[in-house]
């Protein structure tokens, strides 16, 4: 950085020159901290974005997997064997009556 002595004894044009310099540097620094804001901005959304989606897709897993259970129970309760629900699901039959007592 030039200090004031230099700067009083530069020309005219010279002191345009030097101040346009400082005043593209300023821009160009405050251009690329809102660019990198707005990156982060982007990444926080996406990342939000992101969460939103898995947490719907576990929701639909948890509700599946619900859905599930309650069939096998309506199943137990209608008189179906274990092991027919078991081959039904791909579980073992004490799998089947582990779902069925909770």
């Amino acid at each position: 950085m030039f200090d004031a002595a230099e700067i009083a004894s530069m020309a005219a044009e010279d002191i345009v020159a030097y101040k346009s310099s400082i005043l593209y540097e300023m821009e160009r620094a405050s251009e690329m901290e809102y660019a990198k804001e707005e990156a982060r901005e982007e990444g926080r959304e996406e990342g939000r974005e992101e969460g939103r989606e898995e947490g719907r897709q576990e929701g639909r897993e948890e509700g599946r997997e619900k859905e599930r259970q309650e069939g096998i129970r309506f199943m137990i309760s209608v008189g179906i064997a274990p092991e027919v629900i078991g081959k039904q699901y791909g579980m073992t039959v004490e799998e089947v009556m582990r779902v069925a007592k909770d």
